[in-house]
């Protein structure tokens, strides 16, 4: 609930997994927050298609850890404690394989599924003090004034107010768009399409990515002799692969991961979606700030996009938590300059690296960025330095 006192509360617009997130951190510190949701509070917890699963990075797990979700969702997740890539679109094939332990830690991160993390913050977000939570509702207009911001809502004759409002709220945002901050997007010509499969072979804690011409098809390990799969390809492709039957299916995922892991069984239907590369040209205005996939949005390669949008909430929270400490208006610029400054400069080179890596692995044949690719791949195989800043790069995500 917002506080009475000059509006030093904050509205949150989106309950996603980092909005929830940052949402628990600041109620638990003492400032009061709404999350409003448009979605149904039932119809998140009935998602039928439960089939993305995301690889959380070191920083990542220990701010989920201390939302207190863990110990429900634990067991759900999987440690990734090697990397194998295979490039089939050649002869010979060629194959490097990276281990957690090369550079002195014992995983690369876990592989959680999204469904029952958002389920566990939804949750712990209701009965955590400070913090109201509102599902199925819509905006209708945003009015930044000098001392608080105003959100109206649908069929709601009293508007809420704030002293700052966080877009977290997805690629289409309302609030990126009633606040009019401008983005830069570009969609690709292809498509991820993701599923949860049994296999006969266990995994041994090994994320397989297989690179074909057209996209990758990587499997992630989940508890047991279960795993994700994520397969890039070309949108043209997505609905005849969708409508195989499911043997089918099960032949043809099977062929794309390289028969690594026995016979499979499909545990979901598949679900895909298109995919961009976007980010914002500022991520902050007047008594408004944006954060995950209201500020960026990446292709699944490289596994950085939900990283990415944790840290937006850890460093968004230092910021505000100190403009609060130091007696300033938690709204002003001068407030959220550290964080504008901050993630700006980790947004863009990100950015522009998960750009070429999908367009690299994405490239049809024959290609100078193809090529390019196999080279870095050969090199690294004969050099331990460039194999441990490779690891290092993908482990700081």
């Amino acid at each position: 609930m917002i506080s009475r006192e000059k509006n030093q509360g904050i509205i949150i617009v989106g309950a996603g997994i980092p909005g929830l997130t940052l949402a628990i951190h600041l109620a638990n510190a003492g400032t009061p927050v709404t999350v409003i949701e448009r979605s149904g509070e039932k119809d998140i917890l009935s998602d039928p298609t439960p089939t993305r699963t995301a690889a959380l990075m070191g920083r990542s797990i220990q701010f989920l850890r201390e939302t207190g979700i863990w110990d429900s969702i634990e067991t759900k997740c999987h440690p990734m404690r090697a990397l194998s890539i295979t490039d089939w679109s050649r002869t010979p094939h060629q194959t490097q394989h990276f281990e957690a332990k090369e550079i002195g830690h014992a995983t690369f991160g876990l592989n959680c599924p999204i469904g029952p993390v958002r389920h566990a913050l939804i949750k712990q977000a209701k009965k955590t003090k400070n913090l109201t939570c509102l599902f199925g509702v819509q905006l209708d207009t945003l009015t930044q004034q000098p001392g608080f911001v105003s959100l109206s809502l649908t069929g709601k004759k009293k508007p809420l107010k704030a002293a700052l409002v966080i877009g977290a709220d997805g690629r289409n945002s309302a609030i990126r768009e009633l606040a009019y901050i401008p983005f830069k997007r570009k969609d690709y010509v292809e498509s991820a399409v993701t599923c949860i499969f049994e296999h006969g072979l266990p995994h041994h804690d090994i994320s397989y990515e297989n690179h074909w011409p057209g996209g990758p098809a990587t499997t992630v390990p989940l508890p047991g002799q279960t795993s994700s799969l994520v397969w890039v390809m070309p949108t043209q492709d997505v609905e005849d692969v969708i409508h195989f039957k499911k043997h089918e299916m099960e032949a043809v995922i099977n062929h794309k991961i390289g028969n690594r892991l026995g016979e499979i069984t499909l545990m979901t239907g598949l679900e895909s979606f298109p995919l961009c590369t976007m980010r914002v040209e500022r991520l902050t205005t007047h008594r408004v700030a944006l954060m995950a996939e209201a500020a960026h949005g990446f292709s699944p390669i490289g596994a950085q996009g939900l990283n990415l949008s944790l840290r937006d909430a850890l460093v968004l929270r230092n910021t505000i938590l100190s403009a609060r400490r130091n007696g300033l208006d938690i709204g002003s610029q001068n407030a959220l300059i550290d964080y504008e400054r901050q993630m700006q400069g980790d947004i863009h080179p990100r950015t522009i690296a998960v750009d070429l890596l999908h367009r690299s692995v994405a490239a049809p044949l024959p290609s100078p960025i193809h090529s390019l690719r196999r080279e870095g791949m050969r090199l690294a195989g004969r050099s331990a330095i460039l194999r441990r800043l490779i690891m290092r790069a993908g482990f700081a995500a």
